[in-house]
């Protein structure tokens, strides 16, 4: 019996050393053979990393483009319902912000088209008409009960336009933003150069910039620049004051906190009031309405204890976004979510992760690999628009299942419009050469 034991033994232990030898050799080969492959493709090799981190470098200065570059708004709600499924809603979010509703609570008050008029006014003319405001004598009682309270930080998404006549509540509304504490006031660009409302109080240091760009064909919010002209942005402006930390400009490229980052993002909308009814997330100014009494600084304390209070009108300061029709308030605030959380940094693990992927394209097309030239109709094509558009297509595919993940789990959009530009003409011109190499 102990003999068989023995037996059993060495032969169990021969098997494994021979398994281990079989294993050790196989690896070497695989080694050799691997290093082989590469001396055999140093140019390709070359090529291949020199062209991504080209486009790279070009990705990087496209998608800081302040204006539409390409991403795709069906794909975007596509992804962001499958990132609730997967993570489930944001339920923190809504939980730690206070939105108020200016919608319901305006007053008339005189407009003027430019600064020479409002002078003229002052010397006993009319002015062009009236326009709707929000009722400052409300919201002066609102930001009284507010101060010295325990919020968070208070985002007032109420321009001030500098071509509107004064109210009487103007100079003691004004000295108290200048006296509170975490709050940034929303600043429209357009009206920069008029000297008004605004510039009149010392309240410039309390400003953020809340305009985005758009085109003809784009109208509808794409990305926000988070420094505009030299001025910070609402979201930024917050971001410097409560996080201490800041975006910088040096020429062409920005900085965060030493680290390379975007100045023009793309906000995700964690939080949003698309199809919900408005009353379950907001309160109003009004008395008459039932909701909310601004002269009740005890409810004003318990309803913004530690949390984001967040004053806009929802019913008519909309912009259309991949979630819907939402209010620039709640996109302000979702903004420095955005940022608060580094979504606007480039990280080296991102940066790496498309380089190896761009690479790995690169590598195929100057090796001319593809797949969608075993199709027996694309094969047999001449056409050289034909191929072009084929490889627009697959790489568009490929990109566009890489731009969904992407934004599912780094909540960041990329536009895939350049890239596949990009590797298409490339491609074209590779297959331009060996055509011509087969005619020689």
């Amino acid at each position: 019996m102990v003999y068989c034991r023995l037996f059993v033994s060495k032969t169990i232990f021969i098997y494994f050393c021979k398994v281990k030898k079989k294993k050790e050799i196989s690896s070497s080969k695989f080694i050799e053979k691997l290093l082989l492959r590469i001396s055999g493709n140093k140019k390709t090799i070359l090529w291949s990393a020199i062209l991504s981190l080209i486009l790279l470098v070009l990705t990087y200065f496209y998608n800081n483009l302040p204006l539409f570059t390409g991403e795709n708004l069906v794909e975007l709600a596509a992804s962001e319902w499958l990132k609730e499924t997967i993570f489930g809603e944001h339920d923190e979010l809504k939980d730690s912000v206070l939105l108020i509703n200016v919608s319901y609570d305006k007053q008339l008050t005189g407009i003027y088209t430019t600064q020479q008029e409002k002078v003229a006014d002052i010397d006993g003319n009319d002015a062009i008409g009236n326009t709707e405001i929000t009722d400052r004598e409300k919201l002066y009682k609102l930001l009284s009960a507010l101060k010295g309270k325990n919020y968070k930080y208070i985002f007032l998404d109420i321009a001030f336009s500098n071509n509107l006549a004064a109210t009487p509540v103007d100079d003691k509304l004004f000295k108290l933003i200048e006296g509170m504490e975490r709050i940034v006031v929303a600043y429209d660009r357009r009206n920069a150069g008029v000297k008004g409302l605004v510039d009149s109080v010392k309240m410039w240091p309390k400003v953020g910039c809340v305009n985005y760009k758009s085109t003809i064909a784009e109208t509808n919010f794409k990305r926000l620049r988070l420094i505009q002209g030299g001025m910070a942005s609402m979201p930024l402006k917050v971001y410097q004051e409560l996080d201490s930390q800041d975006v910088c400009k040096h020429g062409i490229i920005y900085t965060s906190n030493s680290h390379l980052c975007y100045n023009s993002i793309f906000v995700d909308f964690p939080f949003e009031i698309e199809g919900n009814n408005p009353h379950d997330y907001y309160r109003y100014l009004s008395r008459e309405l039932g909701h909310y009494d601004v002269e009740d600084s005890v409810t004003v304390a318990n309803d913004c204890d530690n949390r984001y209070v967040v004053i806009g009108d929802i019913e008519n300061d909309l912009h259309d976004t991949y979630a819907g029709m939402q209010p620039g308030s709640i996109l302000m605030y979702n903004a420095y979510q955005h940022i608060k959380k580094g979504y606007h940094l480039v990280r080296l693990m991102y940066a790496v992760s498309f380089f190896l992927l761009y690479f790995f394209i690169s590598f195929l097309i100057l090796k001319r690999m593809n797949l969608l030239y075993k199709i027996p109709l694309i094969k047999k094509s001449k056409s050289d628009l034909i191929h072009f558009l084929v490889d627009m297509v697959g790489y568009g595919i490929i990109l566009l299942i890489v731009a969904v993940v992407v934004h599912i789990f780094c909540h960041r959009s990329i536009s895939i419009f350049l890239p596949t530009l990009y590797f298409s003409i490339m491609k074209f011109i590779v297959n331009l050469k060996h055509s011509k190499a087969v005619k020689k």
